[in-house]
């Protein structure tokens, strides 16, 4: 998710790590659905939340 958060499209994401774009857009639908968020930039707000009530 940090590699998003850092503006990184899914094409540069599977680059940095090893994998394919199909299957970078297939673990971001499941985190998506985990956190309730609709699209990338409502997960990154989300994934903020998150991290911020957590400390």
């Amino acid at each position: 998710m940090l590699l998003i958060k850092g503006g990184l499209i899914n094409e540069e994401v599977a680059s940095v790590l090893g994998k394919s774009p199909d299957t970078v857009k297939y673990h971001l639908k499941k985190i998506y659905r985990k956190l309730g968020a609709d699209n990338r930039l409502e997960a990154i707000h989300k994934f903020n939340d998150t991290i911020n009530t957590k400390r």
